[in-house]
């Protein structure tokens, strides 16, 4: 996915220069919610181009309502993103460690449980395919760094610096002093992160293993293929 913004563009230059420039394609959503959404798409465009990289762009129609902007323009990429996957298919996401950060806070700060906490998987099915976060180990200082020195351009979405966005708030507010005080904080809490996604995959596992022998087959039209068998759990 290439929205034009810092780690989408650090992520398609290296795919683009890569072994599998052959199978890349990037795909543009254009949520149609900044002034700028036009110019943005026109970047994506002409940089994909200048790499000879496809670019497929899909306009989507973000209904703001119930949890928010942020949520409702989530949740409209996404269906976006599964209409397009096919079979086999990898979508590739440019989410990096202090995005990793971000959610995890917010989770916590919900009361979230052990899945929860467990934030951003590095990857996970999609629709008919699979999705795929590679910088989850690497800083947006980083991603600064590389696109630099390799002199790419990228576009700034002008809400990313509205605090009146939760998740904006934490990354220019809440966060940054934390990091001052604690220069070591930012790895350990990845860690932290990655030992709650173990903690959870294990938890997963184990309950997978209890209800495998409760489960039968449903013989009801339109539903799932298994069914609870509630006699075997009351035993």
């Amino acid at each position: 996915a290439y929205s034009g913004g810092l780690d989408s563009t650090v992520l398609l230059h290296c795919l683009a220069h890569s072994p599998l420039k052959a199978r890349v394609r990037a795909l543009h959503i254009n949520h149609g919610l900044s002034a700028l959404a036009e110019h943005w798409q026109q970047h994506c465009l002409q940089q994909a181009q200048g790499w000879q990289v496809p670019l497929t762009v899909r306009s989507v129609a973000v209904n703001i309502a119930g949890d928010g902007l942020e949520q409702a323009a989530r949740e409209a990429r996404y269906q976006e993103f599964e209409r397009c996957l096919q079979s086999g298919d990898v979508l590739v996401l440019g989410h990096h460690g202090d995005d990793q950060l971000e959610t995890f806070v917010q989770r916590w700060l919900r009361g979230s449980g052990v899945q929860g906490l467990a934030a951003m998987r590095r990857q996970r099915p999609l629709a008919a395919g699979q999705l795929l976060r590679p910088l989850l180990s690497v800083y947006r200082r980083e991603l600064e760094q590389y696109a630099c020195q390799n002199q790419l351009r990228w576009i700034e979405d002008d809400s990313n610096s509205d605090v009146r966005l939760t998740r904006n708030w934490w990354r220019h507010n809440g966060l940054p002093p934390i990091w001052q005080q604690y220069p070591d904080a930012k790895t350990a809490a990845l860690r932290t992160v990655e030992r709650l996604q173990q903690d959870a995959d294990l938890l997963t596992q184990l309950l997978q293993q209890q209800l495998q022998p409760l489960l039968s087959d449903s013989c009801w039209p339109g539903t799932t293929a298994s069914r609870l068998n509630i006699e075997l759990l009351q035993q």
